[in-house]
């Protein structure tokens, strides 16, 4: 216990080295902020460790660890097999029957990340727990950062919003995969931010590709959204300062790049693919309603997977994937916890609505482009969420990746109503 206590110690020291390095680059307002987020995400990786641990006994993460440790055992007995490392988080088979995974890419991925981070701390959980915490936290750094970026004289609400979600912070914290995809965004978000907003092409492509290749390895669907979020960025920057002008050029370019980029996702990941799309979320919609559980709920008691059908539901799943369960719908604390932030949520968002409308979110955007980018992604990863996923316990856990764009998000429209 007390090596494990030194390895948290050390990786969390990172944290705090990383903070007093660039303390220059804030305020003392954001540095405040920053600062507290380090400190609820240490105070929640001890929490779900020593949870999992002492209270449940099992889950995901000790699989990770387990199978993670014996890859690193190999790899410090012969080097040459981190390639297996590499090929599994590129989702390729591995080439020696030794590497063990538990059968989907993206897990065989997250044993691969487990092992570097167990070579890192001598097969420490704790040691491993910490470094992919502070690979989260790390990714809402570059979140916060990439909208300093986009927002010169943005609030400070902007980085409690991208640093302090509840959810976001508890399910970012401990050896899960929505630390690692966390740390992706962050990277493809900063990534397009610095091209869009600095013309730094080669910083922006590093992150770009290093963003797109850790998302891709834990939670490919996301890309689908991050693409369709960067390239709306990207047109609406354009269109920037010209007012309500219309330029259908950028926007047939930016259809047809998006369109592009959707279909060479699909190549890679074939049920996120156009023409699977429909089928896959309708497979998904049809087991949930055979196996009912206590939290779970259904958008339609049809699973076709017509278009009609889908658009139909759609609605109702954007509003589920944004802002259920409800406090109606609590069933236990975690629940009644998520029921809250959900809440509060939603009527940001009802106010937000009210005081814009139409015309002001316009304003907005020509403003403030990366909204654009915001706008996208949550709509598009919240619907998904809400029309895949069938059971209210699990949803925040879905829904994470887009909470800090989120709470950005209505931090900017509050701000555009106040500036109008």
């Amino acid at each position: 216990m007390l090596t494990d206590a030194i390895w948290v110690v050390l990786v969390v020291g990172l944290g705090v080295a990383l903070l007093v390095g660039l303390r220059g680059r804030w305020t003392r307002e954001e540095s405040n902020v920053l600062w507290a987020a380090l400190g609820v995400h240490t105070f929640m990786l001890a929490s779900t460790v020593l949870i999992t641990t002492y209270w449940y006994g099992y889950g995901d993460m000790f699989m990770y660890h387990h199978l993670g440790s014996d890859l690193a055992a190999n790899v410090r007995s012969d080097p040459r097999m981190f390639q297996e490392v590499v090929l599994l988080i590129l989702h390729l088979d591995p080439e020696s029957a030794e590497v063990q995974t538990a059968g989907a890419a993206t897990t065989g991925a997250m044993i691969a990340f487990t092992s570097v981070c167990c070579l890192f701390t001598n097969d420490s959980i704790w040691g491993a727990a910490a470094l992919f915490t502070m690979g989260g936290f790390i990714g809402k750094i570059l979140i916060f950062e990439a909208l300093r970026m986009a927002v010169p004289a943005g609030p400070r609400s902007l980085a409690i919003g991208a640093l302090l979600v509840p959810s976001a912070v508890f399910w970012t914290s401990g050896i899960i995969k929505e630390s690692v995809a966390t740390a992706g965004l962050g990277m493809l978000f900063y990534g397009t931010t610095v091209i869009l907003e600095r013309r730094r092409f080669g910083l922006g492509a590093i992150g770009l590709l290093l963003g797109t290749t850790v998302i891709y390895s834990v939670k490919p669907y996301i890309l689908v959204a991050g693409v369709l979020a960067s390239v709306a960025y990207a047109v609406v920057r354009r269109q920037a300062g010209t007012g309500t002008q219309i330029r259908p050029f950028s926007w047939a370019a930016g259809a047809v790049v998006a369109v592009g980029a959707w279909f060479l996702i699909g190549l890679l990941v074939p049920r996120v693919a156009m023409d699977n799309l429909l089928d896959e979320t309708s497979r998904m919609q049809e087991a949930g309603y055979r196996s009912p559980g206590g939290s779970s709920y259904t958008l339609s008691r049809s699973t076709s997977s017509g278009l009609s059908a889908q658009l139909a539901v759609a609605p109702f799943a954007l509003f589920t994937g944004l802002f259920r369960p409800g406090l109606w719908e609590s069933t236990n604390a975690l629940m009644l916890f998520n029921a809250i932030e959900t809440s509060i949520f939603l009527v940001s968002t009802v106010w937000a609505a009210f005081n814009l409308r139409f015309t002001g979110l316009l304003r907005a955007l020509n403003r403030t482009p990366v909204i654009s980018f915001l706008l996208v992604f949550v709509f598009f990863l919240a619907l998904g969420a809400g029309a895949t996923s069938s059971n209210l316990g699990t949803l925040s856990r879905y829904r994470m990746p887009i909470m800090p764009f989120f709470a950005a998000l209505l931090f900017l429209l509050h701000r555009g109503d106040r500036t109008r």
